[in-house]
């Protein structure tokens, strides 16, 4: 996370908007509610890790006071802005969005744009207080450039927070196997991201990144989210299968246009592998995880 005084945790660019295969409106909708529950189960039920809160002494600043401006960069998540509004009812609070599937009923002081983050930002210097940035892995060319601009659209004393999710499942007991289709998940991203000018390893290069850019005061957290319930520990195991619900929910149409369009895979090669992923995923004996 980071402030001018940060912290550390995306939107759709050009590259990332080929990938995307068409979804049915439910389907999109059920995908938002679960990457929504997902973070909401993993962060105790905070919409924001940023210090901001009622408590003056304790944070810089508070939201609910009047004038307080706040901007989401996400992939999709509109309970996110919308729930995020009605907790700060005083609060200015945009949503950007590269796809115009906003919903139709939003608190009065929310408001979702149709823009391009990688193209001039259409607002004056010093105007937010938060920008919070969740989920945009493979939508920005350059992090570094990203967070300069960032910095320079934020309060004195505001906040960027940037919220990732890795694609690289990990293990730490050896049950995951190394030709495995999990792990080549992240090689064939890492290769789609090379070809496409956009890395993938949003969260993997945010702290360093934001560091390059210019803020101070940043505060780095990993926590680690198994990919189904495999694990003992009850909070855990509901975890993992909100993660494991949401991988097998998103992971067809992203992957399927990517690797055929930018990688040249024939659809066959395509539909055996991601029939191998989906078995990995479900196999309770594979003990993988992936950084949040």
């Amino acid at each position: 996370m980071g402030s001018t005084g940060i912290d550390s945790l995306p939107s759709f660019s050009p590259g990332f908007k080929e990938l995307s295969a068409p979804q049915g409106s439910e389907r999109r909708h059920l995908t938002r509610i679960n990457n929504h529950t997902m973070y909401l189960e993993i962060l105790d039920g905070k919409l924001h890790r940023a210090p901001i809160s009622d408590d003056p002494q304790m944070w810089y600043r508070h939201l609910g006071d009047v004038k307080s401006s706040v901007l989401f960069l996400c992939s999709r998540p509109h309970d996110l802005f919308k729930d995020f509004a009605d907790k700060y009812p005083s609060a200015e609070v945009i949503g950007i969005d590269l796809s115009p599937i906003q919903p139709a009923t939003v608190p009065p002081n929310c408001r979702f744009v149709v823009d391009d983050i990688n193209e001039q930002w259409q607002y004056p210097d010093n105007k937010f207080d938060l920008i919070h940035i969740r989920a945009m892995a493979g939508s920005v060319p350059d992090w570094v450039v990203f967070h300069k601009i960032a910095l320079r659209h934020l309060k004195p004393d505001g906040f960027v927070e940037q919220v990732e999710l890795s694609g690289q499942a990990m293990s730490d007991d050896g049950t995951l196997p190394q030709d495995s289709a999990l792990v080549q998940w992240w090689e064939l991203f890492k290769a789609m991201g090379q070809k496409m000018g956009n890395t993938f390893a949003a969260g993997e290069v945010a702290c360093e990144s934001i560091n390059a850019a210019g803020f101070i005061h940043i505060h780095k957290e990993k926590i680690k989210v198994p990919i189904g319930p495999w694990a003992k520990d009850k909070k855990l195991k509901e975890w993992g299968y909100w993660n494991l619900c949401f991988l097998l929910d998103g992971f067809d149409g992203f992957a399927l246009r990517g690797m055929t369009t930018v990688l040249g895979w024939p659809i066959e090669k395509v539909q055996l592998y991601l029939a191998q992923l989906r078995k990995e995923l479900k196999d309770p004996t594979i003990h993988s995880y992936l950084y949040l």
